[in-house]
């Protein structure tokens, strides 16, 4: 055996410090690499993952947007309001669950029977073997869903605000013409052509009149970003949109007036107004004339922006 001095002891040493440095840093290394991997959408070769799942979709939203904007004679425009003020995951997020209720919405207004066990994908094929979405819709719709149920499922992915708002743009686009061309198809503008001003006679339900905790009927969040939620009507004339003075704020709906709508209290009935609103009051499917008020039974449907609501009694 040949002599070890103290110089040899050292290198030794130090041989053996950077071995375990190394061996620590590949395993830190791979560590961050996996997290890089998973955490973000962004970084080299996340992000261009994203735009490329949505390549096709940004082939052809444009003419999914054309036909929005055409739609009963261009009168099914955007109120011009601020960006949405979400973090970016929450806003993907969100606008995922919106995609998601307007498909069912959409198998529920065609009469297509799903199951509670139902999945969106599953939906969407029944609603293209009606016929009701082209094969370039049906799929365009699906890898946005899948897309957000990815985000949605994995609280690591952190997308960026860009992809956020490309995000939330397709989504609604493609929401807008499911509203008009699947859930509402073929609504005239106007109402009835022999509409008169003055309110429409119905067989209406008697309500009590309002007062302080004591409502005259409930909306029952029935469809779309509402689903779920329930509102006392407890005024005699109930506000409903976008601004944040309205008896009902819908917020995040670029489909909502400032002041869209209003329910009236009028000696035992509800009348349902619409504040000459940009994109309309629909009652049972039927869109409102702005000159013709029109009463509300418990049961009936009113549909404003992407939100659906039933009319309950309060007692319900």
């Amino acid at each position: 055996m040949f002599p070890i001095n103290l110089d040899s002891w050292a290198w030794v040493t130090l041989l053996g410090v950077v071995c375990l440095l190394i061996i620590v840093f590949r395993e830190r290394l791979s560590e961050l690499i996996s997290r890089t991997k998973t955490i973000r959408m962004t970084g080299k070769g996340v992000e261009f993952e994203f735009w490329e799942r949505v390549k096709h979709v940004q082939a052809r939203v444009g003419n999914i947007q054309k036909t929005v904007a055409g739609h009963r004679d261009g009168t099914a425009s955007r109120e011009r309001r601020p960006p949405i003020d979400l973090p970016a995951r929450d806003l993907f997020v969100e606008s995922w669950g919106i995609l998601k209720q307007t498909v069912y919405d959409a198998c529920a207004a065609r009469n297509i029977a799903l199951t509670p066990a139902t999945g969106v994908t599953t939906a969407i094929t029944q609603l293209q073997r009606a016929d009701l979405l082209e094969p370039e819709v049906a799929d365009d719709i699906n890898t946005l869903y899948q897309i957000g149920k990815e985000v949605s499922g994995n609280k690591k992915i952190i997308p960026t605000t860009a992809e956020a708002q490309v995000y939330r743009e397709f989504v609604d686009s493609y929401v807008a013409w499911t509203m008009l061309e699947v859930i509402s198809p073929g609504v005239e503008e106007t109402g009835t052509p022999d509409a008169k001003p003055g309110r429409v006679t119905r067989v209406a339900t008697h309500f009590p009149e309002p007062s302080r905790g004591h409502p005259t009927a409930t909306l029952a969040g029935v469809g779309g970003p509402v689903f779920g939620m329930r509102y006392p009507v407890n005024t005699i004339s109930f506000k409903i949109g976008a601004n944040h003075k309205n008896n009902l704020l819908i917020e995040h709906d670029d489909y909502v007036s400032q002041l869209h709508a209003s329910i009236r209290y009028e000696g035992g009935d509800l009348v349902l107004v619409d504040e000459h609103s940009t994109n309309g009051t629909f009652l049972n499917g039927q869109r409102l004339s702005t000159t013709t008020p029109s009463m509300v039974s418990a049961g009936d449907r009113i549909q404003i922006g992407k939100s659906t609501f039933e009319v309950l009694r309060a007692s319900d």
